[in-house]
């Protein structure tokens, strides 16, 4: 009961700070309206304003979806600008030729009134003629303020699934856009799916083959990398920590991993990530594992995650990663966004890739967009993933690795 109190406590919160938010966003949207008329733009071509937030993940299940869609926009005559979450634009380098990519801090846009005004101007002064939001589980206060911002004479966007926003949030959200491409029938849709008819519905015509994700040069490791000739991946970041299966159990895994195949394992990830791998080194007996969170660019991922064998971690980039240059993964996956995210679904977005193979422990709650019926610890999993055992892992492992000989 105490539990469920503090969740209605907190959605409460959530909602009154939205709704001031989205008031003083309605006087800088018609600030910014009233200065538009009074300084016309002279003639030029038209401009398509893509906006694709979220964290790396999104972006990356984004992406084979982007490089079908920019040169489209491009061959309609639309100079073409994409709107991206800052950091990411290493792993854009060929969409980085076909359009102009403009950062944004989604923390400093959700939270410093000073960044997000600034910002909205710099989207008001873009005089887009088309403006796009990609994301079907689409916000009030991100991509929805964002198009709205813009001032577009065409606004499209997903009626979407309000998963991640409040119901008055998403039914305000809707008055943003002068086209609202209706849901599919299938509920959750996999992000693979949606992207693949959200394409569809704009006129994007699929190439059976695609584009490579990445350039030839990005899956190629620098010598100052100085990778071993085969070895496993270990991912153990996360979004949240409901969804960060325990060292415990990657350590497990690992020693399996030395016992069994012999092969190096490299444990990856961002700076936050290295006080977890830290714990997983420390747990396991094997002596081949590195530590390379916070130590290998983002530019120098690609290449990282083509040579291994196989990648392990919980949900998050490098398991989208693995999937988009064809290395086998097994994902520790929650039911936080069951069905969106993970598993794949069936798309034509995704020819010759490899989908993630998701290990789960099934409950009746999943699909709770993260809001937990279960009391828990600040750094505590969802009993979704810590239920997950790592003789599951390891009884998967034989279909990916070779047996050790020695």
């Amino acid at each position: 009961m105490q539990a469920y109190l503090l969740l209605q406590l907190r959605l409460w919160l959530m909602r009154l700070d939205a709704s001031v938010l989205f008031l003083l966003d309605s006087l800088l949207a018609l600030w910014l309206s009233l200065h538009r008329r009074l300084h016309r733009r002279p003639l030029r071509s038209p401009v398509a304003l893509i906006v694709r937030l979220g964290d790396l993940s999104d972006v990356l299940l984004w992406l084979p979806a982007g490089q079908r869609l920019i040169p489209s926009l491009r061959q309609k005559g639309y100079r073409v600008l994409l709107v991206v979450p800052a950091g990411v634009e290493p792993l854009l380098q060929d969409i980085g030729d076909e359009a102009e990519i403009i950062p944004v801090d989604g923390i400093a846009w959700r939270h410093s009134w000073r960044y997000r005004w600034a910002f909205a101007g710099k989207l008001a002064d873009i005089r887009a003629d088309l403006a796009l939001e990609t994301s079907y589980s689409r916000t009030l206060l991100g991509g929805d303020s964002m198009v709205r911002f813009s001032a577009a004479k065409k606004r499209i966007g997903w009626v979407g699934d309000g998963r991640k926003t409040t119901r008055t949030g998403h039914r305000l959200g809707r008055r943003v856009y002068t086209t609202l491409l209706p849901n599919p029938p299938k509920d959750p849709l996999p992000e693979t799916e949606s992207q693949e008819r959200l394409l569809a519905q704009l006129g994007v015509t699929l190439d059976p083959a695609g584009p490579s994700p990445f350039p030839s040069e990005m899956l190629q490791p620098s010598a100052d990398m100085g990778l071993p000739d085969r070895y496993v991946i270990l991912a153990p970041g996360a979004a949240s920590p409901l969804q960060r299966w325990p060292a415990s159990s990657f350590a497990t895994v690992v020693d399996a991993i030395h016992k069994h195949y012999a092969l190096p394992v490299l444990v990856c990830g961002g700076q936050d990530d290295a006080p977890h791998a830290a714990m997983i080194m420390a747990l396991s007996t094997s002596a081949i594992t590195a530590d390379l969170c916070g130590k290998i660019s983002l530019a120098d991922l690609p290449a990282l995650v083509a040579r291994a064998d196989l990648v392990i971690g919980n949900e998050g980039p490098l398991i989208h990663l693995a999937a988009m240059v064809a290395t086998p993964s097994l994902c520790l996956t929650s039911g936080t966004f069951w069905g969106r995210t993970l598993p794949y679904g069936r798309s034509r977005l995704l020819p010759g890739r490899i989908a993630p193979i998701p290990v789960t422990h099934p409950m009746d709650c999943y699909d709770c967009a993260g809001r937990c019926i279960y009391t828990l610890t600040a750094d505590e999993p969802a009993p979704c993933v810590s239920a997950i055992t790592a003789a599951q892992v390891i009884g998967a492992l034989a279909d990916f690795l070779p047996q050790r000989t020695a």
